[in-house]
C-alpha cells in the first residue's frame, strides 16, 4: 500500500510584511475623520440634556404654582406647621409636604401625588391673607411665589 504524503505549504514565506500601504492609511484616516466629526454633536447632545432638565423643572414649577393658587384661593383655612402646608377646603384637608427629594400632595391623608421632583428645600411662610412658598431645587435654582386668598370684608380691610 502506498502512502502519499501531502506536501505542507508554508505561506509565511509568501507574505510580504511591509506594513500599511498608502491606500490602507488613507482609508483608516478617513474612517477616523468620520468618527471624530460626530464628536461635537455628541458633546452638544450631552450638554443640552442638562438644559432640558432645568427647563422641565421650570415647567413643573409653573404647574405647581397654578394648582396651589387655585386651591389656596378656594380654601376655607390655611395652616402651616413646620415644613407642611395644610389647606382646608370644604370637608377636605390638602397637605403639601416634603417627602425625600420630592414635594408631595395628599388629600385627606390618602394618596401620594408628587408635584415637584428634585427639590432640595421647601419652606412655607404665612403672610397677611396668604402664604409664601420658597423652593430650591437640586440644580441650584430658587423659586418663590406669594399667593393671597381673596380678602373678605368691607373696603377698609376689616
Amino acid at each position: 500500500m502506498r502512502t502519499y504524503c501531502k506536501k505542507r505549504i508554508n505561506y509565511a514565506g509568501k507574505c510580504h510584511n511591509s506594513g500599511f500601504t498608502f491606500v490602507e492609511m488613507l482609508l483608516s484616516f478617513s474612517l477616523f475623520l468620520v468618527l471624530v466629526s460626530f464628536f461635537p454633536l455628541g458633546v452638544n447632545l450631552l450638554l443640552s440634556q442638562g438644559v432640558f432638565a432645568e427647563d422641565l423643572q421650570e415647567m413643573e414649577w409653573e404647574v405647581f404654582v397654578s394648582q396651589a393658587k387655585k386651591e389656596i384661593r378656594m380654601s376655607d383655612e390655611l395652616m402651616i406647621t413646620g415644613d407642611c402646608l395644610m389647606i382646608r377646603m370644604n370637608t377636605h384637608l390638602i397637605e403639601y409636604k416634603m417627602w425625600g427629594s420630592n414635594l408631595r400632595r395628599r388629600v385627606d391623608g390618602q394618596g401620594h401625588e408628587l408635584i415637584l421632583q428634585q427639590v432640595k428645600t421647601a419652606a412655607f411662610e404665612p403672610v397677611l391673607q396668604g402664604v409664601r412658598i420658597d423652593v430650591s431645587d437640586t440644580f441650584g435654582q430658587g423659586y418663590s411665589v406669594l399667593i393671597r386668598t381673596p380678602v373678605e370684608g368691607n373696603s377698609d380691610g376689616t
